[in-house]
């Protein structure tokens, strides 16, 4: 026996004993994952779509899963036809639920009843909401680091000016904005025209789940170099000549456009034009050339007729001199007329009839800034409503004058006194020649505490 024990050919029988147990032990293993102890098939059918009954035109249903994955368990044929063909459907029926949150299971559509079926989830917790319609203005932006150097947006024209939202009425409660972005290549100088997509936000700038009809809005963007339109004012230059005395001088031109920075042409107040009454002799229009202010860069024109007129000389009068000089500006007309034509061409909104066009009431939308007032010491303030739309009324002539700082939007935060999120009434001026409205009448801000300065910095801050 001994023998045998110590013979090699019964340590190699003993071994491949050993390994097929080992291997029919595994195998029994695998069976039991995938066949249940009563012999049926078990398997997972992944991303089967649900589908979801209730009253679509009146309500709005949230959470509901657009897939789910289902188990099923039977006869072997049975799982492996239903994987293959999914002819089956998954769904969840909401039609007697009222408004309101409610837990609900799945329901399945030609399912064979000798298949054990479960989803994963098992149950969802679904929200049934009113559903709601609202129509809103759209607010246009724009990044002004896009424009070129000393150049600024006129004004900001978008078609459709409103759009309508539809959405659970929770989320139509937390609009706070709809906006629409304009965006571009830097050095933009030209006027422009885009299609841009409108956004839903609440306060927290957050993107709100909701239809918007049309998604996309055409935006007209009128862009200009700075410039400021001021006064011409005579100069007189040396002696009238002897007998001479003139009564009156005056430029048939009352108004200059100069360009130049923003810091220049705040400085700037009237242009001078000088006329060297030594050289005259009777009356008359004289050309004279402007005198352009230091630092500005250019102005609309350079030279400007004038109406001299001299004691007892009645050989030639203001009004037969005052039909020539309509044509003396010519070089300036022309820029005008260019620029009305590139604008038009922008807007692409030709007028059959422009004199008509010229007299009636036109709409304007300008881009004002808020500005905040009041804040308490210890606290800082960080505007959510970093602009208003201001819808303008007017003739064209008229609007071509206004500009967004014609307008002042404060909002005071004198009434807060802790941090957090705050929406405040603004205080909206403007000019009383013209009508206008603001399409918003609040500002929505984030109070936090200002940083506590160390005694070294607020040393500092006590010597500047």
């Amino acid at each position: 026996m001994d023998k045998f024990m110590d013979s090699p050919w019964f340590l190699r029988l003993t071994a491949l004993m050993l390994a097929l147990i080992l291997f029919f032990s595994v195998q029994a293993e695998k069976e039991k994952t995938v066949r249940p102890i009563n012999g049926d098939t078990m398997d997972i059918i992944q991303d089967v779509p649900v589908e979801v009954y209730y009253d679509k035109e009146n309500l709005v249903v949230t959470g509901v899963p657009d897939t789910v994955e289902v188990k099923i368990e039977g006869p072997a044929n049975l799982v492996q036809s239903t994987k293959l063909m999914k002819d089956f459907s998954v769904l969840v029926d909401l039609t007697d639920k009222t408004i309101g949150e409610h837990e609900v299971a799945f329901e399945f559509e030609n399912m064979s009843d000798k298949l054990k079926v479960k989803t994963n989830p098992d149950q969802i917790n679904v929200t049934i909401e009113e559903k709601l319609t609202v129509t809103l203005p759209v607010e246009p932006e724009m990044n002004e680091q896009l424009l070129a150097e000393d150049h600024f947006v006129e004004s900001i024209d978008i078609e459709p000016k409103e759009v309508q939202v539809t959405g659970p009425k929770s989320a139509i409660d937390a609009i706070q904005f709809v906006k629409v972005t304009v965006t571009g290549e830097k050095g933009i100088t030209k006027p422009f025209k885009q299609v841009a997509r409108v956004r839903v936000l609440d306060s927290e700038l957050n993107k709100l789940n909701v239809e918007i009809e049309p998604e996309e809005v055409s935006v007209n963007v009128i862009v200009d170099e700075q410039h400021k339109k001021v006064p011409i004012l005579i100069r007189e230059k040396g002696e009238p000549k002897e007998g001479v005395e003139l009564t009156s001088i005056e430029p048939l031109t009352k108004m200059v456009k100069v360009y130049g920075t923003k810091p220049v042409l705040e400085e700037i107040t009237e242009v001078l034009a000088e006329v060297d009454v030594s050289k005259v002799t009777k009356s008359g229009t004289y050309e004279v050339t402007l005198i352009q202010p230091e630092q500005s860069k250019r102005l609309s024109f350079d030279k400007v007729k004038v109406d001299v007129q001299v004691a007892g000389d009645t050989s030639l009068s203001k009004e037969e001199e005052l039909e020539p000089s309509e044509k003396e500006n010519e070089e300036e007309e022309k820029r005008e007329e260019v620029k009305e034509e590139v604008k038009e061409e922008v807007k692409d909104e030709p007028k059959p009839e422009e004199s008509a066009v010229e007299q009636a009431v036109q709409q304007k939308t300008l881009n004002v800034p808020v500005q905040m007032s009041g804040l308490l010491e210890g606290f800082e303030g960080e505007l959510v409503t970093r602009s208003i739309a201001v819808n303008l009324f007017a003739k064209s002539n008229e609007l071509q004058s206004i500009v967004p700082s014609s307008f002042r939007a404060v909002v005071d935060l004198s009434s807060v006194s802790e941090p957090g999120t705050v929406t405040l009434p603004l205080r909206i001026e403007g000019p009383n020649t013209i009508d206008w409205k603001a399409t918003k009448q609040e500002a929505v801000v984030v109070v936090k505490e200002a940083p506590t300065l160390s005694s070294e910095q607020v040393e500092k801050e006590n010597e500047t």
